[in-house]
């Protein structure tokens, strides 16, 4: 859920701390296994910020640009994100103490190769809005902080009690039993604190979810029925021409049997045409996969474009359904009276 509180009323750290009172005392409700307030979560939209590093840049270049989140200590325990290496922050951390970030592991990654993060200090906002340099004392592990379908980018974590900037926060609370049985007493811990303060946009991180991948999911459902109705089409059509074919060499498979061939001979004789076929057609298929990936790869999750595992069952999948679509009118090849094809022509 969403908090925004009035500037007249909560300026300079009293944002902060009420934040802080607010979530220690909804972590104290039956129920409530972890509770935080940030200025995002993962499937929300991510903020943005210029930064710079006091080791320096290349001369001439701009500014790196992170992913920004602002969060109180017990962020990453509610949201399950592991510390890699430092520490996380503390209620030490206010704006008496010296200023102090968390990044991720694509941060220290991208901007801090062959050297040690923690130690290393970094000043957040454009040249003309700069903050002082902060320390980095942690990294966390990187998880999808800018939607389902995207990879992790770079994030700087700060304090919510070393700025005074941020009045506006989301509540993110992971309980026990159903979400909606803790919703009063929640209610009841902000109504305790400021009788006057509302709370929105309440939802399980579930729905929020399914919001942020919308999109993809109704693509997902639009290229399922054109494939399957494009995989009727080709069982049909090779059905239809399998059975045109059957009967425009029923003169041959009647001269075949006549001299000597087995059944089973002429029906895989059938089923060998519509294999090479499928095969051909696999083929080309793939080639234009391979051509294709990168725009596809937009479409995709958890599934690379060249996936082997995928294309091989696919590959399966399509040529199960041509034999299937033909084992009819090769069944009915193999059963061609040899007299009656004779005297039939």
């Amino acid at each position: 859920m969403r908090l925004t509180l009035p500037r007249e009323r909560y300026a300079g750290d009293a944002a902060g701390a009420f934040f802080d009172r607010l979530v220690e005392r909804i972590g104290a409700l039956p129920g409530v296994r972890a509770v935080s307030a940030a200025s995002q979560f993962p499937s929300m939209g991510a903020l943005e910020t210029q930064f710079s590093l006091e080791r320096g840049q290349p001369q001439g270049s701009t500014l790196p640009t992170s992913l920004i989140t602002v969060a109180t200590p017990s962020h990453f325990e509610t949201l399950r994100v592991p510390l890699r290496a430092g520490r996380i922050f503390s209620p030490a951390d206010r704006l008496d103490a010296p200023p102090v970030v968390i990044v991720n592991q694509s941060f220290a990654a991208r901007y801090l190769p062959g050297v040690d993060p923690i130690g290393q200090r970094l000043a957040i906002g454009s040249p003309d809005r700069r903050r002082p340099f902060a320390t980095i004392v942690g990294i966390v592990a990187d998880f999808r902080n800018n939607g389902a379908t995207r990879p992790a980018r770079p994030e700087i974590y700060m304090p919510v009690r070393q700025q005074t900037d941020w009045n506006q926060l989301f509540l993110l609370i992971r309980g026990d039993g159903a979400a909606a049985s803790l919703l009063p007493s929640v209610r009841g811990a902000v109504v305790a604190l400021d009788p006057e303060q509302p709370v929105y946009l309440i939802q399980t991180l579930e729905e929020a979810m399914a919001v942020g991948s919308f999109q993809q999911r109704v693509l997902t459902v639009l290229l399922g029925a054109f494939a399957a109705v494009a995989l009727l089409l080709a069982a049909v059509g090779i059905y239809g021409v399998m059975s045109y074919s059957v009967s425009a060499r029923t003169q041959e498979m009647g001269v075949r049997l006549a001299v000597g061939a087995q059944r089973r001979d002429v029906m895989w004789l059938v089923l060998g045409q519509v294999l090479r076929l499928s095969a051909l057609g696999l083929a080309i298929g793939v080639g234009l996969l391979l051509a294709a990936g990168r725009a596809l790869a937009q479409m995709l999750f958890g599934v690379q474009p060249a996936d082997p595992v995928t294309i091989a069952a696919v590959a399966a999948t399509l040529g199960a359904v041509a034999l299937v679509a033909a084992w009819a009118p090769a069944f009915r090849a193999s059963r061609v009276d040899p007299i009656e094809a004779l005297r039939y022509e």
